[in-house]
């Protein structure tokens, strides 16, 4: 086991024990490391709505702007990547096709 030398003296059950406690303290490390990104992310949330309602009206409309431009660009990107895999997919479903009609 990791660093650990078993001796005469330890019976299987002590060795389990000793196993569970190395996952117990690694399950113990990863909460606290999801419950520190999560205080980050709440910080950031707050940060970000703080500097949101700290805004002019003029610097809103550009946000607003920035962000439904970057949506449309995501979208165009979304069917781009949907209009070829269609295609993909049907050239597949062709050569399936063929092959298996030149099987018969």
């Amino acid at each position: 086991m990791k660093g650990y030398e078993i001796s005469n003296e330890m019976s299987p059950n002590s060795i389990i024990l000793m196993d569970i406690n190395l996952k117990t303290t690694g399950n113990m490390e990863q909460k606290k490391k999801k419950g520190l990104l999560a205080l980050l992310g709440l910080g950031a949330g707050a940060f970000a709505w703080w500097k949101y309602k700290s805004m002019t009206q003029v610097e809103k409309d550009q946000l607003h702007s920035k962000i439904n431009d970057v949506g449309e660009k995501v979208m165009d990107t979304v069917h781009d990547v949907e209009a070829t895999v269609k295609e993909k997919y049907d050239m597949l479903k062709t050569a399936v096709e063929k092959k298996a009609d030149e099987l018969k």
